[in-house]
């Protein structure tokens, strides 16, 4: 067989190879994460460090910076206004129009800002979600970050799920 591992998957793939080799003809793997990895214990510092570099070039860009001067200054307003409450904003449904009432964590939204950093295509849209829910519109950010799901779309959310907790020991 050939196996492509990404990320985690990469360790799956390695546990295959040890196992099973006589039975591979070739292995890609990307991301790779070792086996003494503790996914997710880096993930936090990981993404805290690539938002504020994230920041940071905005506020070294002109086009960025003039666009969103006050951005590291709207961010922290955004996280305060979590440590009241969820925020609820109503949304309609992608695929019924129906509008619904959305509630989002403070967990929910740094989750999806850190698989937003996963991509430069959509890491470059982050200084304007920030910049929209710091003024109380939440709108983009639903549509982007929760809704389109582009890096957790292709997560096998139930196998991370069950392996994390584990790895963490």
């Amino acid at each position: 067989i050939n196996l492509y591992g990404v990320s985690y998957g990469t360790q799956a793939a390695l546990q295959y190879l040890r196992r099973y080799s006589q039975y591979v003809r070739v292995a890609a793997l990307a991301g790779v994460a070792t086996p003494q990895a503790k996914i997710p214990l880096h993930f936090a510092k990981g993404a805290q460090q690539a938002l504020d570099k994230l920041l940071d070039d905005c506020a070294a860009d002109e086009g960025c910076r003039t666009a969103f001067p006050m951005l590291k200054d709207e961010f922290a307003a955004v996280l305060s206004v979590f440590d009241k409450k969820p925020v609820t904003f109503e949304l309609p449904h992608p695929a019924t129009k129906i509008v619904q009432s959305v509630s989002l964590s403070r967990a929910v939204f740094v989750e999806r800002l850190r698989l937003l950093l996963y991509d430069h295509s959509t890491a470059r849209l982050i200084p304007f979600l920030i910049h929209q829910a710091a003024t109380e519109d939440w709108t983009a950010f639903a549509k982007i970050a929760l809704v389109r799901r582009p890096v957790a779309s292709g997560i096998a959310l139930g196998m991370y799920l069950s392996v994390t907790p584990n790895r963490c020991r």
